[in-house]
């Protein structure tokens, strides 16, 4: 009579390697039908080409990355660890504003800490300079478009200065 052995041993099965990945695909934030159920429900059974409801859900991914960027940069700067509700509306605000009205930027930069402030002070300043036009040389050596108003006039500085 033959005898079983207690201890079995397994199998070896040969793994395959994993390919290198190139770049992995990052899931969308909304699917496909539901991007088109919204378009159809929200036009009155519209139809929508499949390249342009891939328009939609990357713009809507861009969108979303930049809310979410910039709720971070508020709880950053207000030196917290929870995004809250009121970061998720400032952000939507700074990001709206941006593409609306340019008067609305001043409440983005309400938003600024004073470091950032300052850098965007610098930039500005840069900014600035570099579009600067060079000043016109005067032929009569006098400076300012007001010296030519006042040779028309045929009045000197001092005089017109004495009468007020």
């Amino acid at each position: 009579m033959k005898t079983r052995s207690t201890s079995r041993s397994k199998p070896s099965v040969r793994r395959a390697k994993k390919k290198p990945e190139e770049e992995p695909q990052k899931k969308a934030i909304v699917s496909r039908s539901a991007v088109e159920r919204f378009i159809k429900e929200r036009t009155g059974d519209r139809r929508a080409y499949r390249d342009a409801i891939d328009g939609f859900i990357r713009y809507i991914d861009e969108l979303t990355l930049r809310l979410v960027t910039r709720a971070v940069e508020i709880t950053d700067g207000a030196e917290r660890s929870t995004i809250s509700a009121e970061d998720v509306e400032a952000a939507f605000a700074s990001i709206a504003a941006r593409e609306t009205e340019p008067g609305a930027v001043f409440s983005v930069i309400d938003q600024l800490s004073t470091d950032q402030l300052a850098d965007l002070v610098n930039v500005i300043r840069d900014w600035l300079k570099e579009r600067q036009r060079p000043p016109r040389s005067s032929k009569s050596g006098k400076k300012g478009p007001r010296a030519s108003a006042v040779r028309r006039s045929g009045k000197t500085a001092r005089a017109g200065r004495a009468r007020s």
